[in-house]
């Protein structure tokens, strides 16, 4: 727990242990000065000498409620997580960071010896039930913080304030901090050990007992505040996702991602998995929690669909027999050592498509568009069909050959979610000028029959 005035009104801030609590205290300290009810360094001294059990800002509702009379705050709130996850990151930092688990001790035998006192682990083990009180605003970490800063400009009556809370206190960043390798997440553990253990956190905070998966939850929150009640709609989190197709633009999509989110955009290939890996990709969006912006050239169909979570797509087309020659210009040019590289280097464009075109299942020199976006429409119907229908899917579908005027579009869409975001007119990974390799007639029409398919696509898309 700790207590904060903002415009002339005392917030409490309920403090769950592993749910970002230190980041939002940090947020708020920065925002809006000094915090009350706080002691980050209750467990410096003996617990003889200790005034409470557990350290104040873990404070339990039952305790509060004696502390302080009902009205006494203007406005409450709090961050939770999903018990598996929140269990697993207790277990990490009291092991890791904390030392008070034995290094020899794996998470489900400690988790077998659960409960213990909670003061043990300084009430990181409690049920978060137990310590947000009743009429606090929750905001869920799946959904992301942006929720908070929003919530806390109508509390403040202004927005003048850094628009992100950073992340503080992670265990990784701690075990870099103090030089030591990264701990693994243990396994999810089987949902009944954790129902045991924390039942009505499932219940009041809206998650699934049989995943690790989130119900519709408080689309509308109140603000909550003496004599008045008012009613603020708070966003689902927002995430960015990159569908990077090889030399369409994808490297410069990138980098302006990272510029605007640098420490928030990340990148990841997955198996092919018969054209649909959408389950791994959909698992990397909920689990990184930290980031806004991702990045794949491999990830494929059907769109993630993760609760609470508006997922904006991103792809770039280009004239598909140009994309296949800067492939090949490209490939040719690299300094690696690949079997592509090589190929490239060991034949003319024309010998290089051909070998392409030889080697089952490689899709590269061959309707690679229609591929990839007919993957978000799985069906019987012809690739084609399902590939155009896709477009209309994509929340924006960018060209090449008008690569500004397509980032353009793409920013005035997700500027009402980040007001800041900023493009700028650079082509990272671009072929020199001077490399363009010319294309016979022969090579034109090979090329036209092998992509007869990405040709119609490309036209359609540029006649809509």
């Amino acid at each position: 727990m700790l207590i904060i005035r903002i415009n002339q009104k005392l917030v409490y801030f309920a403090h769950v242990p592993r749910c970002a609590g230190t980041a939002v205290e940090a947020y708020l300290r920065q925002r809006f000065g000094p915090l009350a009810f706080l002691d980050p360094r209750h467990r410096e001294g003996s617990p003889e000498d200790r005034w409470t059990r557990t350290s104040p800002q873990h404070v339990d509702r039952d305790t509060l409620g004696r502390l302080f009379p009902p009205g006494f705050f203007d406005h409450s709130f709090a961050v939770v997580r999903h018990p598996s996850d929140r269990l697993r990151s207790v277990y990490r930092f009291q092991k890791y960071i904390e030392n008070r688990i034995p290094q020899g001790q794996g998470f489900l035998e400690w988790l077998a010896t659960l409960p213990v006192p909670f003061d043990t682990f300084d009430n990181h083990t409690r049920p978060m039930s137990d310590l947000v009180p009743e009429d606090a605003i929750i905001f869920r970490l799946e959904d992301g913080l942006d929720a908070v800063v929003c919530w806390l400009d109508e509390v403040a009556g202004n927005n003048d304030a850094p628009r992100r809370i950073e992340q503080r206190n992670g265990v990784d960043q701690r075990l870099q901090h103090l030089k030591q390798p990264v701990a693994e997440m243990p396994d999810l553990p089987e949902m009944a050990a954790i129902l045991q253990l924390f039942e009505a956190d499932f219940d009041r905070f809206g998650y699934e007992r049989n995943a690790k998966t989130c119900r519709g939850f408080q689309s509308h929150l109140a603000l909550k505040t003496k004599g008045e009640e008012k009613e603020y709609c708070l966003s689902a989190r927002n995430v960015i996702l990159h569908y990077h197709v090889f030399k369409n633009a994808g490297t410069s999509v990138d980098e302006i991602l990272q510029r605007n989110f640098p420490d928030q955009w990340t990148t990841r290939e997955f198996p092919g998995q018969g054209g649909d890996n959408s389950a791994l990709v959909t698992d990397w969006i909920r689990e990184d929690i930290g980031s806004i912006a991702f990045s794949s050239h491999t990830a494929t169909g059907p769109f993630p669909a993760i609760p609470d979570t508006r997922v904006i797509s991103l792809i770039f087309l280009r004239d598909p027999l140009e994309r296949i020659r800067s492939v090949y210009q490209f490939e040719r040019n690299e300094p690696e050592d690949t079997f592509w590289t090589k190929l490239a280097k060991e034949h003319d464009l024309e010998g290089y498509v051909r070998a392409r075109l030889a080697i089952p299942g490689d899709r590269q020199c061959r309707n690679i568009h229609t591929r990839r976006l007919s993957s978000f429409v799985p069906g019987p119907e012809p690739e084609l069909e399902r590939a155009i229908k896709a477009l209309s899917l994509i929340s924006i579908v960018g060209r090449v050959e008008n690569f500004t005027a397509s980032m353009a579009r793409f920013a005035e869409l997700v500027r009402p979610i980040w007001p800041g975001f900023k493009i700028e007119n650079l082509h990272a990974n671009k072929s020199p000028p001077d490399t363009k390799v010319e294309m016979s007639d022969v090579l034109h029409r090979l090329l036209e029959e092998a992509n007869g398919d990405d040709i119609a696509l490309y036209k359609h898309y540029s006649d809509i």
